[in-house]
């Protein structure tokens, strides 16, 4: 589909959904508003990683002209067309019923799995503990390769068995 563009003054805009995938910086809630705004989308789905209470924050200063849902992007980013499809995608939004299926419409055409959150903030919550696993498992992998180091034998071999042993599934 075209890209949406700013409507000329006077001019009606026809905007259903607008997708929101900047980063989070301090004006990240005006910059959406204007855009909110600008484009009068009838939907709008935050799908980066904020602060908690960002999009019910965001769902009021709109004042409630726009269906807000939060549905944060998983999976690494390099991989991202991919990654959207390989996870379900979690939403969240304010009002249950209508708003649920518009959303689960909207993805399931593009094929993407969609799983419910209780609120705003309960996602916006789980995405950001995502996100801090995986710095954590960043941290751990480097320490670990800093420890094998040290050890005795073949570098390689006590990696493959470290792997192993952490993630060996159990009976």
């Amino acid at each position: 589909p075209p890209r949406a563009r700013a409507p000329r003054r006077g001019e009606a805009t026809a905007v259903e959904w607008m997708h929101i995938a900047i980063p989070y910086t301090s004006d990240f809630n005006a910059i959406v508003i204007r855009n909110i705004q600008t484009y009068q989308p009838q939907n709008t789905i935050i799908h980066s990683t904020v602060p908690v209470g960002t999009t019910r924050q965001i769902e009021k200063e709109a004042d409630y002209a726009t269906r807000v849902y939060f549905s944060p992007v998983r999976g690494r980013h390099p991989n991202l067309a991919s990654a959207i499809r390989s996870f379900p995608k979690w939403y969240a939004c304010s009002v249950p019923g209508e708003e649920d299926d518009a959303i689960i419409s909207y993805f399931a055409a593009a094929g993407i799995q969609t799983r419910k959150a209780p609120n705003f903030e309960t996602l916006e919550l789980m995405k950001i503990w995502e996100t801090t696993s995986f710095a954590v498992q960043l941290i751990m992998w480097a320490e670990i390769e800093n420890e094998l180091k040290r050890i005795p034998g073949d570098r390689r071999a006590n990696m493959n068995a470290m792997k192993n042993w952490l993630f060996e599934k159990r009976k």
